[in-house]
């Protein structure tokens, strides 16, 4: 058995389920973070939104997209309706962000791309997720719980 690749947190504050991640991750990884969105969004009503900030290389690989793929599908299935998606300037970022919008776009959630959190917390604001931007940031940098 080999040690899982990547890591995340799940968290959700009000109306935001927030994913915290650090890849690339392998299929370990991305089957340990569905089981932990699934169990995050359980509970919570329509319609909600996401904030997925990608804090180091984010790169897919094939035998992961799946699981993700699944994750976002019963994500929109729950209630979900936006997600902002925060990923840092990197050298590969074009080509991620290409491979996350076609697999948001085949999973029919409205999303949009930022490079920063305050620029996303704003975007949801406009989306009727205020209450949970402000919770957001005022728990910026607390160390909520981890999972992967």
């Amino acid at each position: 058995m080999f040690d899982a690749h990547g890591r995340f947190r799940v968290t959700v504050h009000g109306d935001v389920l927030v994913v915290d991640g650090w890849g690339p991750w392998d299929k370990q990884t991305a089957a340990a973070y569905s089981r932990a969105v699934d169990a995050a969004t359980l509970e919570m009503r329509a319609p909600w939104a996401a904030l997925i900030r990608f804090r180091s290389e984010p790169l897919m690989w094939t035998d992961t997209r799946d699981h993700i793929r699944d994750a976002v599908r019963m994500r929109v299935a729950r209630g979900m309706r936006s997600m902002a998606v925060v990923m840092p300037d990197m050298p590969e970022a074009n080509l991620v962000r290409a491979q996350y919008a076609q697999l948001y776009g085949e999973c029919g959630a409205e999303f949009a791309f930022f490079l920063d959190d305050e620029p996303a917390l704003a975007w949801l604001e406009t989306r009727g997720h205020a209450a949970a931007a402000a919770a957001i940031r005022a728990t910026a940098g607390d160390g909520a719980r981890t999972g992967g």
